[in-house]
């Protein structure tokens, strides 16, 4: 953004920002930080949230979903009001928030007031983690639960299987998907970067 270039050189010069262009593994630059600013208009389910929280970092985001569902204000983070909500101009059903400035200012400097406390916010950032975003605990059962579903998507197979019967390709990841779902723990095809011990 031309607009931002010269505020970025300034910045740099008075040894105020750091910029860094590299490929890092987990935590990634989670590390390098204090408190996560997270001012998103819109997300999927915004993952680098949970990441942040999982280094031990409180944040601050839009509270409005997903970001707010992973933030508990005064606890692991702070929310930052939303000024409005407009529409894309792609005519995507979810609306872009757009955040109250004063409110992300303020929610900024409540850190900074409370800098004293930063080990004690951090503390609770990662613990909220382990408590809410443990792959392991939060996947108990998930398996069974999976394998009930394919069996009863396996009673109605054949049904389905007759819709496709004239046409020229039938689905091939029918019984793949079912098999790999049966045949291996959902542990075990979950990517390593979804470990909460990544981010310690």
């Amino acid at each position: 953004m031309p607009q931002l270039s010269s505020l970025i050189d300034r910045l740099l010069k008075e040894d105020k920002l750091d910029v860094y262009e590299e490929t890092v593994t987990a935590p990634g630059l989670y590390k390098r930080g204090d408190v996560y600013v997270y001012p998103s208009r819109l997300d999927g389910i915004g993952l680098s949230v949970p990441e942040a929280l999982a280094s031990g970092l409180p944040v601050i985001t839009t509270d409005s979903p997903p970001m707010n569902e992973f933030v508990v204000p005064g606890g692991n983070g702070r929310v930052i009001k939303i000024d409005k909500l407009v529409a894309r101009a792609d005519g995507y059903y979810w609306p872009q928030a757009l955040i109250d400035q004063k409110s992300l200012r303020d929610e900024m400097a409540y850190y900074v007031k409370n800098f004293e406390s930063l080990a004690q916010f951090k503390a609770e950032a990662r613990q909220y983690a382990e408590n809410k975003l443990d792959w392991s605990r939060n996947a108990s059962g998930l398996a069974n639960q999976i394998g009930a579903v394919t069996k009863d998507l396996n009673l109605n197979w054949n049904m389905f299987t007759l819709r496709f019967s004239n046409m020229k390709h039938t689905p091939p990841f029918n019984k793949s998907i079912q098999n790999f779902l049966l045949a291996h723990k959902v542990d075990q095809a979950i990517p390593a970067r979804a470990s909460l011990d990544n981010y310690k």
